[in-house]
């Protein structure tokens, strides 16, 4: 499988989301403000 690209500037970082991003996007997805935008419900727990 290709490994996934790395994108990087000074100020920002896009790469490959893992487990250890877990807790952060919990954090983001259980915000109503954020999950109003997606087709999903607010996340109510991390499992």
């Amino acid at each position: 499988m290709p490994r996934f690209p790395i994108l990087e500037t000074e100020r920002f970082e896009l790469r490959q989301i893992t487990q250890n991003d877990s807790l952060d996007v919990f954090q983001y997805f259980s915000l109503d403000e954020v999950t109003r935008f997606y087709d999903v419900e607010s996340f109510r727990d991390i499992k």
